[in-house]
């Protein structure tokens, strides 16, 4: 079969009615694959596990914390706090080194359809409750951070 003609079933196979096009595919055997729920979920979720989704995801997030620093904000995360666009230790003394990359670790998860993120201080080690956050990173890679105050 020439090309052309294989177009040209593939383009009336598409104008048919959607049930129609179910009845047919129901007859392949990697539509039952394809269909499943735990497909689609991997599907959605593999997408976060990329390396490039994972740089550009930190990326955003070190651009946020930048913004907030410029800004001159006060944020308090599960363990980390910023005030007046300084990193600190505690309320009473900030960090040396103001970079994010020098003070913490940015540790992301998937749940569900987002990826979670919270910041884990490299200097000292907190007790951090396993399911706190502090923000998420959607799926077009904007961040938005939660305020634990």
């Amino acid at each position: 079969m020439s090309t052309k003609n294989e177009s040209t079933i593939v383009t009336m196979f598409y104008e048919l009615p959607k049930d129609v096009q179910d009845v047919v595919y129901s007859f392949d055997p990697t539509y039952y694959v394809f269909n499943t729920e735990n497909f689609q979920k991997e599907i959605k979720t593999g997408y976060f596990s990329l390396r490039s989704f994972r740089e550009k995801a930190n990326r955003s997030i070190e651009k946020a914390f930048q913004t907030l620093q410029t800004m001159g904000a006060t944020w308090s995360g599960v363990s980390s706090y910023m005030q007046e666009g300084q990193w600190m230790y505690d309320e009473d003394y900030h960090h040396e080194w103001q970079d994010l990359s020098d003070n913490y670790d940015i540790y992301m998860c998937c749940k569900k359809d987002l990826v979670v993120f919270r910041l884990q201080p490299k200097l000292r080690w907190t007790n951090v409750v396993e399911d706190s956050y502090d923000g998420i990173v959607r799926r077009d890679g904007k961040v938005e951070l939660f305020d634990i105050f």
